[in-house]
């Protein structure tokens, strides 16, 4: 566990150089190091490590090497169309959550949820990752026939309209 918190914080301190939120997804982390040979294992212990280190630094996959004494993290920071809807979806997320505490909602009530953008690369952001949305919100559907207070907020500069109700 030691050594998985230095890989963290090497990660996170790149990620931090480079000026990329750790809402942001990466594709890849090279991690080297003698070390880090547990990573690299296949029992039950590296499965539980990896989604640590999966989850903390927002990547999807890792590269190991684990020869030399000095551990180095070498972040994939290119950031793909994929990955950057991919962040924009996480984004979305955290503002409909924000959304929903502003309207006096609970954490666990069910909504039922209107999204709209003029943005092509939002909505598809949103298209692509709509189950995601909908299961992280706790929402029912999306509905574009909502009525109500429409809260306008900025995804990545873009405008992104949010209407919800308690389902």
């Amino acid at each position: 566990m030691r050594v998985l918190r230095g890989v963290i914080a090497l990660g996170l301190a790149e990620r931090s150089k480079a000026g990329i939120k750790v809402r942001q997804p990466l594709n890849k982390v090279k991690i080297k190091g003698a070390e880090t040979s547990f990573l690299g294992g296949k029992n039950k212990n590296t499965a539980f490590y990896l989604s640590i280190l999966y989850e903390e630094l927002n990547i999807h996959s890792h590269q190991l090497t684990t020869s030399g004494k000095e551990l180095e993290v070498q972040l994939d920071t290119n950031i793909t169309p994929e990955l950057h809807r991919e962040g924009m979806t996480r984004e979305v997320v955290r503002q409909i959550q924000n959304t929903r505490k502003q309207t006096g909602l609970e954490v666990d009530d069910r909504i039922i949820l209107s999204l709209s953008t003029d943005d092509k690369e939002l909505g598809k952001a949103i298209n692509e990752h709509k189950e995601e949305i909908l299961h992280e919100t706790l929402s029912r559907k999306l509905d574009n026939n909502l009525v109500g207070t429409v809260t306008e907020v900025k995804i990545d500069g873009r405008r992104l309209d949010i209407l919800l109700e308690k389902a």
